[in-house]
């Protein structure tokens, strides 16, 4: 398989460390060629990684609680489940509404068992395209992260 050249030690030791379980996988191997907001999967989920990293940071030195690691966790797996999407799901609306749900099914995969926190992140991030939206602070960042991605793709052609 042909590699995406995202080289994913340009990033935090903290994306480094938490995201090595996950940059062993082979769905993290699939998702560097498989294209996403005018990107690849890896590319964007490094985008929303970083960026969700630096909100959560911020905020936190501004003293407002938040747990970094389950912001670059819930990050790194957000997207996860979208990957084969054109074998698992009918159409765009059926991917926007599942995906959340198979990504954690595929964070616990690779993680075992993931915070109520990440979890709860991954599975909203895509309010207000679902019913349901974050109540956590690092569901909102998470959120924030991959919608500041999204946009920026539509405009740069890279998300």
């Amino acid at each position: 398989m042909q590699k995406n050249p995202i080289d994913t030690t340009q990033y935090s030791n903290r994306i480094q460390a938490l995201g090595e379980p996950l940059f062993k996988t082979a769905i993290f191997e699939k998702g560097r060629l498989q294209k996403h907001h005018q990107a690849t999967v890896v590319s964007h989920t490094m985008r929303v990684t970083r960026r969700a990293e630096i909100i959560a940071e911020f905020l936190k030195r501004h003293n407002i609680n938040v747990n970094v690691d389950d912001v670059v966790i819930a990050a790194l797996c957000h997207d996860i489940g979208i990957i084969g999407r054109k074998k698992k799901y009918k159409n765009n609306l059926e991917c926007c509404k599942r995906h959340s749900s198979d990504s954690v099914i595929e964070a616990r995969k690779i993680y075992g068992n993931l915070s109520a926190v990440a979890e709860e992140a991954i599975l909203y991030h895509m309010w207000p395209l679902s019913v349901s939206y974050p109540k956590s602070t690092e569901g909102w960042v998470v959120l924030a992260a991959d919608k500041l991605s999204s946009i920026k793709g539509v405009f740069t052609k890279q998300a």
